[in-house]
């Protein structure tokens, strides 16, 4: 049964949250009036040495980035007391996006260490707060080390598979959200998708067993595709452009998808695919459209140096000033831009600032399948004028509408400033 005082403190902390105030304060007042547990506000670590917590106590903290690097900082502190805390964070990111975003995402899930997402109801807080109180973390240094030996150890695979996830099943998302926004027909939704599978399929074959696995799982939670009987009067006309697509593995559905989803379905492939050079070129086109796309080669003699290098010779200022806009991926060397520190050296970075060198006011957009906010400013800061995430999951309907309308709506800001492109 719910007390006056559990109701008055959640009703604070609701309030709080709607005013989207960060709810820090509120939910600190609610905290205190619902537990007994000695809890400190963390804002960072010098909060912690004004007033050192004793034993029992828990720390709170709304933060919602790099929550690894804080958590590493407490557990390798030199005073036990603080390395030893149990901490509950609390923020409006879902724990989903935050693992994705995170360098170490293993320590969000390391002995004493709780997350929970906004709007909660306070008794659900009042409850995590008394369990961490009562966890004992006997080498919070081991901890550490613990979780980082696994991250390294998935890091390369889990980037790998995120990666391929992204480009495979980011298109299928869009398709599937212009389907629902009346932009497609459900022929053309399933035809694209199988054509898109197949291709995918036979490049999974040679490749690692593990993203091969994990695939397959991924294709399990996709819609049913075959089960949907609506056909769509598809009244949408399309946008009007040419639009450059560089990205390594556009071959395997991204390129069809955004040639698809951006004319109402009417672009068809001009001719055959081409592989010159150790690249693919697709080119697709409807009345006042046009998508042209660069990826690597599947040959099996075609290594992401040769496909780079073939890309950046390609790259000259004739070419790129034909088109009204570009669209650049991130890593366009899986396996190379795993190893990298320093993100100005990845790939698609290189290349951006090829283009920007050779004419700053074409508009490039980003896609990446990161959602690192540090990665998203980079791209900003070296010319790009937006970045679109190759989201790889459907939660519901309305969440692929909406991925197709925001990638519809960056395409159309990026193509009304295309007459910057000509110069």
């Amino acid at each position: 049964m719910q007390s006056k005082s559990d109701g008055l403190a959640y009703e604070k902390a609701e309030i709080s949250i709607r005013a989207m105030s960060v709810g820090y304060e509120g939910i600190f007042e609610a905290i205190d009036e619902t537990t007994e547990c000695q809890c400190h506000k963390l804002s960072d670590m010098e909060s912690l040495m004004g007033a050192p917590p004793v034993k029992g106590s828990v720390g709170i903290a709304f933060i919602e980035d790099d929550i690894s690097s804080f958590i590493q900082n407490l557990r390798l502190h030199d005073n036990s007391l603080i390395s030893e805390l149990p901490v509950v964070f609390i923020g409006f990111r879902s724990w989903r996006s935050l693992i994705l975003s995170e360098r170490y995402p293993k320590l969000l899930s390391s002995n004493g260490v709780y997350y929970l997402r906004l709007p909660v109801d306070i008794r659900e807080i009042k409850q995590v707060i008394e369990t961490a109180s009562k966890v004992t973390i006997a080498d919070p240094q081991n901890e550490v080390r613990i979780a980082m030996d696994q991250t390294d150890l998935m890091s390369k695979e889990q980037a790998g598979i995120l990666h391929t996830k992204g480009n495979f099943f980011g298109a299928e998302k869009l398709l599937y959200g212009a389907y629902l926004n009346k932009e497609l027909s459900l022929t053309t939704l399933k035809d694209t998708i199988s054509a898109a599978r197949s291709e995918q399929k036979r490049y999974l074959a040679g490749d690692d067993e593990t993203l091969l696995l994990n695939y397959k799982l991924h294709v399990l939670n996709q819609p049913d595709y075959d089960e949907i009987k609506d056909e769509n009067n598809v009244m949408a006309e399309g946008l009007k452009g040419h639009i450059l697509l560089i990205d390594d593995l556009s071959n395997l559905g991204w390129a069809d998808a955004i040639a698809k989803t951006l004319s109402a379905g009417q672009a068809s492939r001009v001719g055959n695919r081409e592989a010159i050079n150790s690249l693919f070129i697709e080119k697709f086109s409807s009345a006042g459209f046009q998508v042209e796309a660069l990826s690597k080669d599947t040959a099996e003699n075609v290594t992401e140096d040769s496909f780079f290098d073939s890309l950046l010779t390609k790259l000259t200022a004739d070419y790129i000033n034909s088109f009204d806009i570009i669209l650049l991926d991130l890593r366009l060397k899986r396996r190379a831009d795993e190893d990298i520190e320093d993100l100005k050296a990845a790939s698609g970075i290189r290349v951006l600032d090829k283009i920007c060198g050779i004419n700053a006011g074409i508009p490039i957009i980003m896609l990446t399948a990161s959602r690192m906010a540090k990665n998203m400013e980079m791209v900003l800061d070296h010319g790009a004028i937006g970045y679109f995430v190759k989201e790889m999951s459907i939660a519901d309907e309305a969440d692929a509408k909406d991925y197709f309308r925001r990638f519809y709506e960056l395409i159309n800001f990026a193509l009304s400033k295309s007459y910057l492109g000509s110069g």
